[in-house]
């Protein structure tokens, strides 16, 4: 999103995904801190740039093979796939953690 909004920062893992190459084996990924580092730079940046967003620029209509919307649909597209994702972690989080013995 920050990309989007002109921001130029790469992540840590920016070579591990780009081109949508999706989980690969055999491949290092960086640890946790790693994840979180980027988080805490980004973050303000991002805000920044979307508590500054004119009119025009969330109006922009992105153009992608055989689809196209604007960047407001996209930035809101984006933020309810990343609130889904982070609710499917914390579900597998919980269920991979269940004691079975704890509930009965």
């Amino acid at each position: 999103m920050a990309s989007l909004l002109g921001a130029e920062q790469k992540s840590a893992a920016d070579d591990l995904f780009k081109n949508n190459k999706g989980i690969q084996d055999d491949t290092v990924y960086p640890s946790l801190d790693t994840y979180r580092q980027d988080w805490e730079k980004i973050s303000p940046i991002l805000r920044h740039l979307l508590m500054n967003s004119s009119e025009e620029q969330l109006n922009k209509i992105l153009e992608f093979p055989g689809m196209s919307f604007s960047m407001f649909e996209m930035i809101s597209f984006n933020t309810y796939r990343e609130a889904n994702m982070i609710g499917q972690i914390a579900l597998w989080r919980r269920l991979l953690n269940y004691d079975g013995m704890k509930y009965m």
